[in-house]
């Protein structure tokens, strides 16, 4: 079953009209960052977020639609992101039109906050489905032969830049992304990405150490060839370990560091759970300050995610 999240998209109504400004001034963006190389003909193809200012002791995350222009399904089997320095995250994600739920419109950024840091209010939800995160800088993630994942004909996506900035003056945001196919007749195995998602008991007293588990189990037989969890600065540990069968409570991946989380790759021999079997997250959380932190998308909040690509085996 394809597990879907929902990612905000906000709007102001009347085409934004009512969304604060962020001005822009681009003789402080810094010459030093070197583009992506482009993909060869026929590999594949780049994506470009052009270059938008972060403003001083400011967190900015925004969402854009980009359409691909593509006139048939496309494979891609490596997906290589490279940004600017103070990158928390880039998400990529499939969009998916509803009655309730239209579109935004294309190539239009849309900020999730407003200049003053109050959240947009005036904002609209939309369904969409993560196919790729980076949690770092420069991030390549390289499928092995015979996997790929599916980007349909006409393919629209949002994707998702988020960065910090805890500085007393303008920084810069950009991103590059190149995507590289591989024929529709070599994929055997197409992979959507799944989530863990802890977030529901993610409450953390002040002044407190706080573990929270998270168990998820199978109810197909399924194989996983990477995982990568999600979390903020308040997470001290991230355990990830198999449930039931005859490795159960086998520890295959610790992450101590939520800037560079460690991503597990098991593509050259990937995990295959059996039915009811499934995944355990140990998360430990070290909160200093004087109130309860929650769930929520920005730095000051927390989160607690496990990222997975798998396909279900018959």
């Amino acid at each position: 079953m394809k597990t879907h999240i929902l990612l905000m998209a906000f709007a102001c109504i009347s085409m934004f009209g009512c969304q604060k400004t962020i001005v822009e001034d681009a003789s402080t963006l810094p010459k030093d960052f070197v583009p992506l190389p482009v993909p060869k003909p026929g590999t594949g193809l780049q994506v470009h977020i052009e270059a938008f200012p972060v403003p001083a002791n400011f967190e900015r995350e925004f969402f854009i639609r980009k359409d691909l222009g593509n006139t048939e399904d496309i494979f891609v089997n490596a997906i290589q992101s490279s940004s600017r320095v103070g990158s928390h995250h880039f998400v990529l994600s499939t969009l998916q039109e509803t009655p309730n739920f239209p579109l935004p419109p294309a190539n239009q950024l849309i900020d999730q906050n407003n200049i003053d840091g109050t959240f947009n209010l005036f904002s609209s939800v939309n369904r969409a489905s993560i196919l790729f995160i980076a949690q770092s800088a420069d991030y390549e993630l390289r499928l092995p032969a015979g996997y790929g994942l599916r980007m349909p004909k006409n393919y629209k996506f949002l994707a998702n830049p988020h960065y910090f900035n805890k500085t007393n003056a303008v920084r810069w945001g950009e991103v590059y992304f190149n995507l590289y196919t591989t024929p529709k007749e070599q994929v055997k195995t197409v992979l959507e990405l799944d989530v863990l998602d802890g977030t529901e008991a993610l409450v953390l007293p002040p002044k407190k150490e706080t573990t929270i588990t998270t168990d998820r189990i199978f109810d197909v037989k399924t194989q996983i060839t990477t995982m990568s969890p999600h979390y903020h600065r308040r997470g001290k540990k991230f355990v990830v370990q198999i449930l039931g069968g005859l490795r159960n409570g086998e520890v295959i991946l610790e992450s101590y560091d939520y800037i560079h989380p460690v991503v597990g790759f098991f593509v050259n021999n990937p995990l295959v759970l059996e039915k009811g079997q499934g995944l355990r997250t140990i998360v430990t959380y070290q909160n200093d300050e004087s109130r309860t932190v929650k769930y929520g998308v920005t730095s000051e909040d927390e989160m607690n995610y496990l990222f997975l690509y798998k396909t279900e085996l018959k």
